[in-house]
């Protein structure tokens, strides 16, 4: 979902900036923005994929915790608490 966020994102900025590369073009502009858009996007990119990793680790856990204490409570196996606690 959040891979979809970004290109999303992504996509609405390019669009956004469509207007000012044919400006640039126009104008007789080089290929040296072509870099400087791939760093902009590389760098979001990098950005997203982080913050997915940490949301990913920090639900993990939570979710680790969520079974060991339904299991705990209930006195059952682990694939019966792990179901019960994703209701």
């Amino acid at each position: 979902m959040a891979c979809g966020n970004v290109a999303n994102l992504l996509l609405v900025r390019a669009t956004a900036r469509q207007r000012e590369m044919s400006i640039r073009a126009a104008l007789g502009a080089t290929a040296r923005s072509c870099p400087q858009l791939l760093v902009e996007s590389l760098l979001l990119a990098a950005c997203a994929g982080a913050a997915g990793v940490l949301l990913a680790l920090w639900g993990l856990d939570a979710l680790a915790a969520m079974i060991r204490r339904a299991s705990r409570d209930r006195g059952t196996s682990a694939s019966t608490a792990a179901c019960s606690a994703l209701r």
